[in-house]
């Protein structure tokens, strides 16, 4: 987000017509509300109740609040904004009417939905009305839709972590059922029954999750469709919203198939879609849709190449570790296979990763001083290879080889590690591919001496 000017790639009213300003602040306020929820309510963490319905509701106030400090929206705009996080948050409210039996309702539960709609629709309306006041005589134009596409790739970084911790915990089947869990609805499912333990919590969640992302990439590819001329960027996003469908089904699949082949797909697409959805933020932001061309450079199509080399190689190294992480438990896998994923993964790979992502990182951060963008995703490569390496050295370390023996508990150590590692797996593997689009956006083949590309004021002397 930032200060914005026309962008070409959007039409005039894109910047906060068609509710982007609504949609992008409420996606954030509901990512980090579920973000609350989700750490609070997991059996093992004790937090009062008291504090999480403080902490949500001073999230629906900052909400109103940035609407209208930063969208100009009056308390009505924040109204809208409540039904709109009261709406999405049906999927989490909803479970309140679950009973204990398959088919049961507790009405007093429908007290509980009405009062969150009262809150939110009441702060956000407060908030709005104390951040407009606050705004000055110009509101300042924000980029919401590159903000909305921000929200929505961070949504699936969480979605990811989620997932990891189901595999950490090796809770993947402890819902039994899929659409209709254990005889009740998804979105049914008492929190009585998700609470009974930490792997029916992590995996119930995982999926609560999935829902949402589903929900918001549809509305991201919505609102692309109604603010964005660029053909190309709207079927993408209609596709990653199929491919969020066919994520979905492979999650649903393994469940009722009890697949690990489908578990290791599964986890490998879901870091694919989030690259996506990254490059769909990189493609709406302002620099990106503005009237800047291209800058000359020699070495531009060696970049390219050593991009998609970069994302292969980086692609290969996750599908070793997805491998590992989803046999190791598995009793009857050869020794010698694990043995031979593990090494190939933490040493073969790891080794000629590093070597990869530095070489290009440094390139990046050396060539490039006048493009301010390729530098900086430079430095974020190396800097997120080195923690994934420390990431790796810990996993290494406290990860069994082998399967565990019957009733062996799963450490949180070993869950946070294996979990921060896949995460920031995702977090490269993105990152990695924001350096390949953002080279062929800002870098054209030519004479790199024309525009100065190659070397900064400094060294020209």
């Amino acid at each position: 987000m930032g200060n914005s000017r026309r962008l070409p790639g959007m039409s005039e009213r894109s910047k906060a017509s068609h509710g982007g300003d609504i949609l992008a602040i409420g996606f954030a306020a509901i990512l980090a509300m579920w973000t609350v929820i989700y750490i609070a309510a997991m059996p093992p963490v004790a937090v009062p109740v008291w504090l999480v319905v403080a902490i949500i509701g001073a999230l629906l106030a900052a909400a109103g609040y940035l609407a209208g400090r930063y969208a100009g929206r009056g308390w009505i705009g924040g109204v809208v904004l409540g039904g709109l996080l009261t709406g999405v948050n049906l999927l989490i409210l909803l479970s309140l009417l679950g009973g204990g039996e398959p088919g049961e309702l507790v009405p007093s539960a429908v007290g509980w939905i009405i009062g969150f709609l009262l809150a939110a629709t009441g702060l956000g309306g407060a908030g709005a009305a104390m951040g407009k006041r606050t705004a000055g005589d110009e509101i300042r134009r924000v980029n919401w839709t590159c903000g909305l596409a921000g929200v929505t790739a961070i949504t699936i970084l969480l979605l990811i972590i989620a997932g990891g911790v189901v595999t950490g915990l090796e809770a993947g089947l402890a819902v039994e059922g899929w659409l209709i869990p254990e005889g009740h609805l998804l979105v049914l499912f008492p929190v009585s029954l998700m609470q009974r333990d930490v792997e029916t919590f992590v995996e119930h969640a995982h999926r609560l999750w999935g829902l949402l992302v589903g929900l918001t990439t549809i509305i991201l590819a919505i609102h692309l469709w109604m603010v964005d001329r660029r053909s190309w960027l709207r079927w993408l996003a209609v596709a990653t919203v199929l491919a969020v469908i066919v994520q979905g089904i492979l999650g649903g699949t393994r469940v009722t198939e009890q697949s690990i082949v489908l578990a290791i797909i599964h986890g490998l697409f879901a870091q694919a879609v989030f690259a996506t959805l990254v490059v769909i933020a990189a493609a709406t932001s302002t620099t990106w849709v503005s009237d800047r061309p291209a800058a000359s450079s020699a070495t531009a199509g060696t970049d390219r190449t050593l991009g998609i080399v970069l994302l292969a190689a980086i692609g290969v190294q996750i599908v070793l570790g997805a491998l590992f992480r989803h046999l190791q438990p598995v009793p009857d896998v050869p020794r010698g296979l694990l043995m031979g994923l593990l090494h190939g993964h933490s040493f073969v790979g790891s080794t000629l990763v590093v070597a990869m992502v530095l070489f290009c990182g440094v390139r990046a951060w050396g060539m490039y001083r006048r493009q301010p963008i390729v530098k900086r995703i430079g430095v974020a490569l190396i800097l997120t290879m080195l923690f994934q390496v420390v990431l790796g050295v810990g996993s290494f370390i406290v990860v069994p080889t082998g399967p565990r023996d019957p009733g062996t508990a799963i450490g949180v150590v070993e869950v946070a590690l294996t979990t921060a590692h896949q995460a920031t797996g995702a977090i490269l593997l993105a990152t990695a591919t924001l350096l390949l689009v953002w080279t062929s956006r800002l870098l054209s083949p030519g004479l790199a001496a024309a525009e100065g590309m190659t070397r900064g004021p400094e060294a020209r002397g």
